[in-house]
């Protein structure tokens, strides 16, 4: 269960990485191309204000993207923390429940050691968790 939720979320981290890339990659040709014709369309007499305004270009060319950049990671992180929240919510609906329950539980993993225990089990058998957890 958690695998396939795991490859999944390798799944849009690729996939959201590789639209950040595009971006940018679209964004760049598109600058370069269009930004190169209209220079080459003004005609100047002066070639230090050719140089100038071809600096300029590349400053705002950085600034531009670092700002679309800073937007999309922004984004992406929003969504993160988003699903995080929405985790945590979840783990503490489960685990609050998994406390109301009056049976002994133990939740173990694939080589039976105990992971987790509630309260009836510690009162049960009058072991503190980490003796529980350290019994194997």
């Amino acid at each position: 269960m958690f695998d396939e939720f795991e490859s999944g979320f390798e799944k849009e981290n690729t996939l959201n990485a590789l639209k950040i890339s595009l971006i940018y990659i679209l964004f760049g040709v598109l600058w370069i191309f269009f930004s190169d014709k209209l220079l080459h369309m003004i005609e100047f007499r002066d070639p230090a204000t050719y140089q100038f305004l071809e600096l300029l270009r590349g400053w705002f060319f950085v600034l531009v993207t670092g700002v679309i950049l800073f937007f999309l990671v922004l984004n992406y992180y929003r969504r993160i923390f988003n699903l995080k929240k929405k985790h945590l919510g979840e783990r503490n609906l489960w685990v609050s429940g998994f406390e109301k329950i009056n049976d002994t539980v133990f939740i173990l993993d694939e080589d039976l050691n105990v992971l987790l225990c509630n309260k009836p089990a510690i009162e049960r058998y009058g072991y503190s968790i980490d003796e529980i957890k350290n019994l194997n």
